[in-house]
């Protein structure tokens, strides 16, 4: 699915489900990802990090999805749109 969401400009993203913000996936160093990577998420979307400092939980109420256009797309809503 993310192959086909790369060629209709659809970015890996996480959405803040109770603030209505959402943020673009990133690299622990703050550079673009091209997939979904957890490290990257603003400080307090992390509910818990292992002893390496990678995120392994996130606080309830993040959901991963897509961004296009400036709008944010859960996986269902991505995949409804490039019908």
């Amino acid at each position: 699915m993310s192959e086909h969401n790369r060629s209709a400009n659809f970015v890996p993203g996480y959405l803040d489900s109770v603030s209505g913000e959402w943020v673009l996936s990133r690299f622990r160093d703050g550079s673009p990802a091209p997939v979904h990577v957890l490290d990257g998420l603003p400080p307090t979307w992390v509910a818990r990090r292992d002893a390496a400092g990678n995120v392994v939980q996130t606080r309830p109420g993040i959901v991963s999805g897509f961004v296009r256009d400036g709008l944010f797309y859960t996986r269902e809503e991505a995949m409804l749109a490039l019908c």
